[in-house]
């Protein structure tokens, strides 16, 4: 476990001692932090076991600097081009393989990495400082720049050690993640601070930066023989990211498991590689449960169960879900991941997982978050991209499939119909009428707040999901996330390093590039992970309710209403919370709550919960 700090002063000025107080404040507990300064730059790195090069390294030739937070998994395609044999590359630290690649290729080989990273680099010829995350932003890096000086760091804790960073709130970003906005940009909750986007190679020069992304998706299409190669083809894929995070694991390795089919893929593939014990944790539910809107349910341990005892190696773990939000923790929320976006329901369940792994001293938690962009994408488009290519037969025929399932017919047209239309003719009769009917907003944004209509504009003009083509739609499934932040604050508070192998970059591009066809076949979605994973995953090909996390979020919102009630006279207190929020229906929703045991109105959980995270972190943050 790594975490990155740097410093230019374009003046020259000494910034070693600076460096390390960055370092210091991210992770107290480090077991040594290393700096290397010289000519007005400094970079540093801190770590915790002895044994893991993480210092700042030099390259052989001299031409470049970098301190790295990385692991990259397609070593071998370097290898042989770097003249390494097997038995000398083996033991190379990833940090001292991409110092080897930049000597031989330039920054320019960033592009071609696979894996996980987070890179800091100094060019002593161009005198200029790099910066880059990659394609799935696995890892953080944040920077501010304020006259001679650029400051870097993985957390945005390590710029506000110093004292010319500020902590005010950024509002527009607030506003954003009110309305339920993609994430795009460079902004970050707080003003001052900024991201380095997944994917993007930022560079600082003495006079200004430029900034590339160096992954697009594929343009091309994969054609294989029939519907099982392309699901051979996945599994293999499947089972290469899986083994790439398997590197460096111990005698025992931590997974989530559910009773969807992401979360049972990445199990059962890591299950049949691993020599060692797979714990799979799954979260249980109470017993007594709401009613679940159609076609879902909530406790999803059986299924989980029936996976896991296919497997001698699996070691299954039922983890009780929280009663209840403890929204009075929220200000060390804040603290640990530095941002807003916190589902609170889920969090709840993942931060139990977390206790019960740390416990037990596993290091590697692997999970399927990006799955539904990858092996289980639904591929509901197909209607749609049949009908724009003109194919009316084709979609007849798919079409009928629905049909004859029985299931989902009227949605699957209507959708097919809306990417029909022109894009303008689309947006124009999917506008709101008023702020207040938005539903993104759900009404908890005061429609008065500066900014308001200008990202309402912008959210009209924005292409959702049943309006793009499908590749569209999964690479924005990824730009909605940013989930760096919450993987490097849970390696720094248990020292869990989360690994998603639904995000690695080779499977997301097979995916990109099979027929969407392949995906959603026979009027059945998810049909390319149903038969890959049918000799895996015992209810695989089956097509039935799906699982829902948390499916008591009501009950443990209500169990702190009170709570909610104290918070949001605090809140009122702050002068941007009460001009950015409309604290008048938010106490409204207070004084009409429903009964607990229903499964809760939209706008209690995205609405009043939303703006009460979204004020505390204004409250604690800044002084209006």
């Amino acid at each position: 476990m790594t975490v990155l700090a740097a410093l230019w002063h374009r003046g020259g000025a000494d910034m070693a001692r600076e460096c390390e107080a960055m370092l210091r404040v991210q992770w107290s507990q480090a077991g040594r932090c290393e700096v290397q300064a010289d000519a007005g730059v400094a970079l540093g790195s801190a770590t915790r076991e002895p044994a893991q090069e993480a210092a700042p390294l030099v390259s052989a030739s001299g031409a470049f600097s970098l301190v790295a937070d990385a692991r990259i998994d397609n070593r071998e395609d370097f290898r042989g081009p770097l003249g390494l044999a097997e038995a000398s590359a083996g033991p190379l630290s990833d940090a001292r393989l991409i110092a080897l690649c930049l000597d031989r290729w330039g920054p320019e080989i960033i592009e071609r990495m696979v894996g996980d990273f987070a890179l800091a680099i100094w060019d002593n010829r161009a005198e200029q400082l790099l910066l880059a995350r990659d394609f799935a932003g696995q890892r953080p890096l944040h920077f501010h720049e304020a006259g001679e000086i650029v400051a870097v760091a993985s957390m945005a804790t390590g710029l506000h050690a110093l004292d010319f960073v500020p902590r005010d709130v950024d509002e527009r970003r607030l506003l954003e993640l009110l309305a339920g906005a993609p994430y795009e940009g460079n902004r970050t909750c707080f003003k001052a601070v900024s991201r380095v986007e997944p994917g993007e190679l930022l560079t600082f020069r003495r006079h200004g930066r430029s900034s590339r992304m160096f992954w697009s998706p594929p343009t091309g299409t994969i054609q294989l023989k029939s519907h099982q190669d392309y699901a051979d083809a996945l599994l293999e894929k499947l089972d290469e990211a899986v083994a790439a995070r398997l590197r460096g694991a111990t005698a025992k390795v931590g997974t989530h498991l559910s009773g969807g089919l992401d979360s049972a893929a990445v199990t059962t593939s890591a299950a049949a590689q691993f020599s060692g014990t797979m714990v799979a944790f799954t979260a249980v539910p109470p017993e007594r449960l709401p009613s679940l809107p159609r076609g879902r349910f909530g406790n999803e341990a059986p299924l989980a169960a029936a996976t896991a005892a296919r497997y001698r190696n699996i070691d299954h773990r039922l983890i009780a879900m929280p009663e209840r939000l403890a929204l009075e923790k929220l200000p060390e929320l804040f603290a640990r991941f530095e941002r807003t976006d916190l589902n609170l329901p889920n969090l709840a369940w993942s931060e139990a997982i977390n206790e019960a792994a740390a416990a037990e001293g596993l290091q590697v938690m692997l999970v399927g978050a990006m799955g539904n962009a990858t092996i289980s994408y639904a591929g509901t488009e197909l209607l749609g991209e049949l009908l724009t290519a003109g194919r009316v037969g084709s979609f007849l025929a798919a079409y009928a499939a629905i049909c004859r399932r029985g299931s989902g017919m009227r949605s699957h047209l209507v959708q097919a119909l809306k990417q029909l239309l022109p894009r303008r003719l689309a947006v124009a009769l999917g506008r709101p009428r008023s702020v207040e009917g938005h539903p993104a907003t759900v009404g908890v944004i005061n429609p008065a707040f500066e900014g308001v209509g200008e990202l309402m504009a912008w959210l009209d003009g924005y292409v959702t999901v049943g309006e793009a083509d499908s590749v569209q739609n999964r690479v924005r499934m990824f730009s909605r996330v940013d989930p760096g932040s919450y993987i490097k604050a849970t390696q720094l508070r248990w020292n869990i390093d989360v690994r998603d192998p639904t995000a690695d970059r080779r499977l997301v591009e097979f995916c990109l590039q099979v027929p969407l066809g392949q995906f959603f076949r026979n009027g059945m979605p998810r049909a390319l992970a149903r038969t890959a994973l049918r000799d895996r995953v015992p209810h695989a090909a089956k097509e039935g309710p799906r699982g829902l996390q948390s499916p008591h979020w009501f009950a443990m919102l209500s169990g702190a209403r009170e709570e909610a009630g104290r918070m949001l006279e605090r809140i009122g207190e702050s002068a941007l919370a009460a001009r950015l929020l409309d604290l008048e229906k938010m106490q409204g929703l207070l004084q009409s709550w429903p009964e607990a045991d229903s499964f809760g109105p939209p706008v209690y959980r995205y609405g009043l919960l939303r703006g009460l995270v979204v004020g505390e972190f204004i409250r604690a943050n800044s002084l209006r």
